[in-house]
């Protein structure tokens, strides 16, 4: 009988502050475990109902030197739908060079493309 006990499914955070799933590294994990087991995960089975919190994120009051590239979201995620609705604030920055700045979330071939080029240097 073969019994996993750990699995790495994208949990971040820590016990004081509470730990998030990070949704599209579950989903591709629990797709593996599928595949070969012909089970699902249990922790895909609590989470499947439920909408993710709602995101409140302040960018506010920075000075950036050089050129900055910013992504405010989740790259990789699956299931848009299921997305967060999140609310961005940016005010008050000063910008000394470039500003890149991307606010929304993307899976797939879109998630692909934007780490392929969204960071380099060019």
């Amino acid at each position: 009988m073969l019994r996993i006990r750990l699995v790495h499914v994208g949990l971040t955070g820590n016990v004081q502050g509470g730990f998030r799933v990070v949704l599209g590294v579950l989903q591709a994990t629990n797709a593996n475990v599928q595949q070969i087991l012909g089970q699902e995960l249990t922790l895909v089975g609590r989470v499947k109902d439920k909408r993710p919190q709602d995101d409140s994120i302040t960018f506010t009051s920075n000075t950036i030197l050089g050129a900055a590239k910013v992504m405010i979201g989740n790259v990789g995620m699956d299931g848009e739908a299921k997305a967060p609705k999140r609310e961005i604030k940016v005010t008050g920055n000063t910008f000394h060079g470039d500003l890149h700045l991307v606010s929304g979330d993307m899976g797939g071939k879109a998630a692909e493309n934007f780490n392929q080029f969204f960071w380099s240097s060019k």
